[in-house]
């Protein structure tokens, strides 16, 4: 097949080149090159929303390099984008055993939790949103993450279109934001930690919802992995997450708070509560001090006894 790039002039790609078949299309590596032949031209990202993409100049985020075009030069079949090498689907860091081969510590997951934070507030820096932000468009090289498939991001001229259901927020219908971004960070990013999904589990008050549709009615409820009544496999273990991070997922998938994650994961503005002191009085009273602040109480959520 030949293709013709800006530049590059005719391109012949062969099968020795062809290197997997996704759902939008074709992908081919050439020397350290990727190019990406959509199977429907008319969903090729138009060379406008390249050019926005393109102020993504960070070395772990792959954007659309240069439009393709067919060999007549008249028809947009696809972009070009620099080859990343040794990497492996991000999901894969969800299993206990990928984490043991590669020898991947507590700490580490941590840190490749706070570079996903950190590319998410880049990307929103220049006025972009991620949306489909989920666990399959990013992957892992080492102790790096590296943000693919940014041809679907949403631009200030082109909307997004689509967004798998088990990252999205039910409670915003399809009105994207940073704030719908935050909250698909969490599903993800808690998976890292954990390895399950924040509304998987088992809570007996579905037992009645089919299997298939439990995880988004949990969604729309707000009965997560936190909850008291939810068991999970033992391999879930919630210390690893600092308590600050720990607390806005209480807050954002138990409360229904749409919060941006803290920049600090060990201190939040979101505080879980526990009692610190009880003062006995008289008239068969207790007073008992909860937390003290230094700043406004805006909302306490709780659930089963345990607050926030």
């Amino acid at each position: 097949m030949d293709v013709v790039v800006p530049g590059e002039g005719i391109v012949h790609l062969t099968n020795q080149h062809f290197k997997t078949r996704g759902g939008e299309g074709d992908v081919y590596f050439k020397g350290q090159t990727v190019y990406k032949i959509y199977f429907d031209h008319k969903a090729a990202p138009p060379a406008a929303k390249m050019q926005e993409l393109a102020v993504l100049k960070h070395p772990q985020i792959v954007v659309p390099d240069q439009p393709i075009f067919n060999s007549r030069q008249n028809k947009l079949v696809g972009f070009t984008m620099r080859r990343l090498d040794d990497v492996e689907p991000l999901c894969k860091l969800f299993t206990k055993a990928f984490r043991q081969r590669q020898k991947i510590s507590d700490r580490d997951v941590l840190a490749l939790v706070k570079q996903l934070h950190d590319l998410i507030s880049f990307i929103h820096q220049h006025h972009i949103l991620v949306v489909d932000l989920n666990e399959l468009n990013f992957l892992l090289g080492g102790d790096k993450l590296f943000a693919i498939d940014t041809n679907s991001y949403q631009t200030p001229s082109f909307p997004a279109t689509a967004i798998m259901p088990h990252i999205a927020d039910v409670h915003c219908g399809n009105k994207f934001s940073e704030t719908t971004d935050w909250f698909s960070f969490g599903i993800v990013s808690f998976q890292m930690f954990t390895g399950i999904h924040p509304y998987k589990g088992t809570n007996p008050d579905f037992d009645d919802i089919p299997k298939d549709g439990r995880l988004l009615e949990r969604m729309r409820r707000n009965v997560s992995v936190l909850n008291s009544k939810t068991t999970v496999p033992a391999i879930c273990q919630l210390s690893v997450i600092p308590q600050g991070l720990l607390a806005w997922y209480a807050a954002v998938f138990e409360g229904g708070k749409r919060l941006n994650p803290p920049d600090n994961y060990e201190v939040s503005a979101v505080q879980i509560i526990t009692p610190l002191r009880s003062i006995p009085v008289s008239g068969g009273f207790t007073i008992r001090q909860i937390f003290q602040f230094d700043s406004e109480i805006i909302d306490v959520v709780c659930d089963a006894g345990n607050c926030i």
